[in-house]
């Protein structure tokens, strides 16, 4: 459960967070071959609720702040909201984060309380929801992960996350002209198949940095 915030310095230095990620030719994504992943939980001193990512050179450090009590919120549930820093246009982004956290909150275990979720793009190369981002380019190869110089002009987006779980999509965004009906259930179907082999790979990235403890929750 998350714990009440209390606002510490952060400890890692954002100055070599920010530097560049250029990778090499032999590390650019595309078929099944997905960037690096890294993870660090608890950033911040304190209670629980904070996460940096690395997905080769996306780098995004997301916070939690609550539960705070709102006396104006739902009697039966708790409300949910999404702040992006570090991104000119945030509302698609935005809308997709939100949609994966509902999810993941048991918000009918509290009631009239708010829950405030910052997330702060370092740097962003492509793949900000990184549960499975597939783009079909015009000559028709599939590219998983893409970065963000591989999404061009006459491409179609499939971005989707799943609750590994509950075998559940949570979030399913689809962008691109001309999709036939077919194609959806092809994208849907490719995508899904390739969050649950990347499932394990986050999961273990995830356990590393936590306690043995801890690790019976995940």
């Amino acid at each position: 459960p998350f714990m009440p915030f209390v606002k510490t310095d952060f400890s890692i230095s954002l100055g070599e967070l920010k530097h560049h990620f250029t990778p090499s030719r032999r590390q650019e994504p595309g078929g099944d071959i997905f960037r690096p992943v890294c993870f660090k939980c608890r950033v911040f001193d304190g209670p629980p609720g904070s996460a940096y990512a690395e997905f080769g050179g996306t780098k995004v450090l997301a916070r939690v702040y609550g539960p705070i009590d709102d006396p104006n919120g739902y009697s039966n549930a708790a409300s949910l909201s999404v702040k992006m820093k570090g991104l000119s246009n945030t509302t698609r982004i935005a809308s997709q984060v939100l949609s994966v956290v509902k999810t993941c909150v048991m918000v009918h275990k509290y009631s009239q309380c708010l829950f405030d979720i910052e997330v702060t793009v370092l740097n962003d190369e492509g793949g900000l929801l990184q549960s499975a981002h597939v783009a079909r380019s015009s000559s028709g190869d599939w590219i998983v992960d893409p970065t963000s110089e591989q999404i061009v002009g006459g491409c179609s987006e499939c971005t989707l996350a799943v609750m590994p779980n509950q075998n559940q999509i949570v979030c399913c965004d689809l962008r691109g002209s001309h999709l036939t009906s077919s194609q959806v259930d092809e994208f849907i179907t490719y995508a899904t198949e390739k969050a649950m082999k990347l499932y394990p790979v986050l999961r273990k990235a995830l356990l590393n940095t936590l306690p043995e403890k801890d690790e019976s929750s995940c």
